[in-house]
């Protein structure tokens, strides 16, 4: 009888070394054997996402294979492959501080660049090339209903998030409760940085890097909490604002060690009902704050119901009450910011391109509430920090209309149920109707969807995001293995009919079964 070979899919298996590394509540992450160093004067791009981008490494989000974890069986240091976080090594030398791509010097997420790999075999001993591939994390990343938290890196650290593995005097399994850790990059430190005391699978969170300090900031109930870290340990727990309804914490994708701007993405934003000591005794109350929670600021108390829709692109996206209708409205907070934060106010009398306030109309629409959907962006304020020229991705029924770009009725870009994930490039990605990754550009006035990933997206609450010239998505690797991380090249980022490539590992339950044959 003879054994088929296994797939390989690491170079090197990140094996757990026999340290062990105490954590909070009885925990202990032993710690994880990594080969190479990160070189941290490159910058992080796709913060926040699926995949991002740190020179030439990706560190990615192996799969999804769900976040229930009834038995606590699921989610145990060292025993989790499909959820992990990996790393996957590009091709590339270092030139300027920034990763020099055959020849060509770039920092852009969407340029095309190889995985670096070595020679080996598949299950029949067919000559296959191996990413160069390790672990970091063994833990599940994320949630199951916060899509919009992800990896963030800053410095020596990963940040995420994981379902807690914990029982309750109940003797059940809190995880829907959520655990926050950061890693070392050299896998030798984990540190867990705070549990939720409420349900928060669905409660949005952050990490941000102001000065030398790192805070995430995360919504506990109706609490709003900070946790503020230095290099190296958690210094405070502090809980910046209480009776939340909802809050936005948005995310920069881009992270530069010595990038001193400041926008309105460098703060965060909750919503509350108006009390009695308010000069509006009814409605919403719209605040912003640094994560730490300096400069907390009233900016909306209209006595009306309001909510922030995004913040992204240099201004803020929210819904308010007018006459009777719910509209969508952005502004960039400019003479808030200015009056009310020194931190922004210091960066602007610095900056060479002077911003003015803007606001106005997202949409030419009275009544937003007939759409089930809404993706609001500034795609050209990376040239622009003063453009009104706002676009809305808008869905109602099974049609996506985009509003925008002196389109005031909406054109219909896509004949189905669709909803956006990101924009990149000038270009919105999301999951179409058959569930393939598509993109559709939001600048040529005849556009039309085109398919950019080759196998079908696997929901299980991670989104498709763009990655170092990849379109990055979660499906089947063949019959024994699905809803893994598959990078995809970008059109016209490499060579044409290209297949998604899988650079992780394959748990256990799905490798291919060996088989008796007949000798």
């Amino acid at each position: 009888m003879k054994k088929n070979k296994l797939l390989l899919t690491l170079l090197s298996l990140a094996l757990a070394s026999t340290v062990v590394l105490a954590g909070c509540g009885g925990d202990s992450y032993s710690a994880i054997k990594v080969i190479g160093e990160q070189d941290t004067t490159y910058a992080v791009h796709s913060q926040g996402g699926n995949a991002v981008q740190y020179g030439n490494y990706i560190y990615f989000i192996n799969g999804t294979a769900g976040y229930t974890d009834e038995d606590g069986n699921a989610n145990i240091w060292n025993k989790v492959v499909k959820g992990a976080l990996y790393r996957a090594e590009l091709e590339g030398t270092k030139n300027a501080a920034e990763f020099d791509i055959k020849g060509r010097i770039s920092s852009v997420t969407d340029e095309y660049i190889e995985f670096k790999s070595t020679a080996g075999q598949d299950y029949d001993e067919n000559a296959i090339e191996i990413t160069n591939t390790q672990l970091i994390a063994p833990k599940v990343i994320g949630t199951s209903g916060y899509t919009a938290g992800g990896i963030f890196i800053y410095d020596n650290y990963v940040y995420y998030a994981s379902p807690n593995n914990q029982k309750n005097k109940a003797g059940d399994v809190q995880y829907k409760k959520t655990d926050f850790f950061r890693t070392s990059l050299d896998g030798k430190t984990t540190q867990k940085l705070l549990t939720t005391e409420a349900d928060s699978e669905s409660s949005p969170y952050a990490f941000y890097k102001q000065a030398d300090k790192v805070y995430l900031v995360a919504l506990d109930g109706t609490t709003l909490k900070s946790v503020v870290m230095n290099d190296k340990k958690v210094e405070d727990t502090l809980q910046i604002a209480e009776n939340v309804t909802s809050a936005y914490l948005p995310v920069k994708s881009d992270y530069y060690r010595d990038d001193k701007s400041v926008s309105v993405e460098d703060y965060v934003y909750f919503v509350r009902k108006a009390e009695n000591t308010d000069s509006e005794k009814q409605g919403s109350v719209l605040e912003f704050m640094r994560p730490n929670g300096e400069d907390r600021t009233i900016w909306l108390a209209n006595g009306q119901t309001s909510s922030v829709e995004a913040v992204r692109d240099g201004v803020v996206f929210y819904r308010t009450a007018e006459g009777g209708d719910t509209v969508l409205k952005y502004t960039n907070l400019h003479e808030e910011l200015t009056a009310n934060s020194e931190f922004y106010k210091n960066y602007e009398q610095s900056a060479q391109v002077k911003r003015t306030a803007i606001e106005g109309y997202a949409m030419n629409v009275r009544n937003i509430a007939d759409y089930t959907y809404l993706y609001p962006c500034r795609p050209a304020a990376q040239y622009d920090v003063n453009t009104n020229d706002v676009y809305v991705f808008a869905s109602t029924g099974s049609v996506m209309r985009l509003f925008g770009g002196g389109n005031d009725t909406g054109k219909t870009v896509y004949e189905g149920t669709a909803t956006v994930s990101s924009v990149h490039d000038g270009y919105a990605y999301f999951s179409d109707s058959s569930s393939y990754a598509a993109r559709v550009n939001i600048f040529e006035e005849n556009t039309e969807p085109e398919t950019v990933g080759d196998r079908e997206i696997v929901t299980g609450g991670l989104p498709i995001d763009v990655c170092a010239g990849y379109v990055v998505y979660f499906g089947k690797i063949d019959d024994w293995a699905n809803g893994y991380a598959l990078f995809k090249k970008l059109p016209g980022k490499g060579p044409e009919g290209s297949d998604a490539v899988f650079v992780g590992l394959r748990s256990e339950a799905d490798v291919k079964p060996e088989e008796e044959e007949e000798e």
